[in-house]
């Protein structure tokens, strides 16, 4: 997996691409986690991954998911999802982690329009405090 960084609004957008699978578990997770720490330790708190490219994934894809999420929230921040394929929102819905973690399902508005505000990406309350829930964490 490749991680592409860009900056939108004082939100750091994490392009993903590749599997995020068993078969490429060590080296995806290291990637994604790597990718994570350093926009934290630069002061990020807003994270948003970009699922565009994701081509694969599965439970431990979600677990790193879980993982990114319960790290940039233990840091005070909020990270949430943007652009899953039709089969990766499949398998947020089926898991319920829609439902936890929030997921723009259209085009990440800032930056293809560089209009929006980082609140704008996702929804005024994060799904996790709508719902009430912590998330325990992964692995």
């Amino acid at each position: 997996m490749q991680v592409q960084r860009q900056s939108v609004c004082g939100t750091t957008v994490l392009e993903l691409n590749g599997g995020l699978s068993v078969d490429l578990s060590a080296q995806s997770a290291a990637v994604l986690r790597t990718a994570i720490a350093a926009e934290l330790n630069a002061g990020c708190r807003q994270v948003v991954l970009d699922l565009r490219g994701v081509d694969s994934m599965d439970a431990m894809g979600l677990g790193e998911i879980v993982r990114a999420f319960n790290t940039v929230r233990s840091h005070g921040g909020r990270l949430w999802l943007s652009r899953p394929s039709a089969r990766v929102d499949r398998l947020l819905s089926i898991t319920k982690l829609r439902s936890v973690i929030d997921v723009d399902p259209g085009q990440l508005r800032t930056a293809d329009r560089g209009s929006a505000r980082p609140h704008e990406l996702g929804s005024a309350r994060p799904a996790s405090s709508r719902l009430g829930m912590t998330l325990a964490p992964a692995g």
